[in-house]
């Protein structure tokens, strides 16, 4: 009767531990549907009623990546509102340059990152506190013809 018990505490286990992998492993996220996270300059458009947002981000960031998530998540709603401009920059020097571009342009001083701008608000870091503020700044600037890169740094 022991043996009976070990043997279903440990395939018990086995299917606990089977589907923790499952969903710590293979079901991340997909916060591809907003986010161009491999933008380039050249992709760079200005539209009429939207606004460009400028992401600098790191691949291994949890802020970066819960602000992507978020962003993602407000698509539905304002997604006819914004586009979306991701570039990585803890693996690309151009990206990080162009940073610094977008930076010295604001006359912004912290490199921390997420590093986006908005219309003419720049943001630094990302938790819940900054939904109600990049959504003020989505809705105040899509309407907007501002755009910093081609007003300013594209010149």
């Amino acid at each position: 009767m022991k043996y009976k018990t070990d043997i279903i505490f440990i395939l018990i286990t086995i299917l606990i531990l089977g589907i923790i992998s499952y969903f710590v492993f293979f079901n991340e996220k997909d916060v591809n549907n907003v986010v161009n996270k491999n933008a380039t300059v050249e992709e760079l458009k200005k539209e009429e009623g939207m606004v460009n947002i400028y992401l600098f981000y790191g691949r291994e960031c949890p802020h970066c990546e819960k602000l992507m998530e978020y962003l993602d998540d407000i698509n539905n709603k304002y997604g006819d509102k914004f586009n979306l401009y991701g570039f990585e920059i803890w693996h690309n020097s151009d990206n990080a340059n162009l940073m610094k571009k977008f930076l010295e342009t604001k006359g912004d001083k912290s490199s921390g990152i997420p590093y986006y701008i908005i219309g003419d608000e720049s943001f630094v870091g990302y938790n819940y506190t900054y939904d109600e503020k990049i959504i003020d700044a989505i809705e105040k600037y899509s309407s907007s013809d501002n755009d910093i890169y081609f007003d300013k740094i594209r010149k």
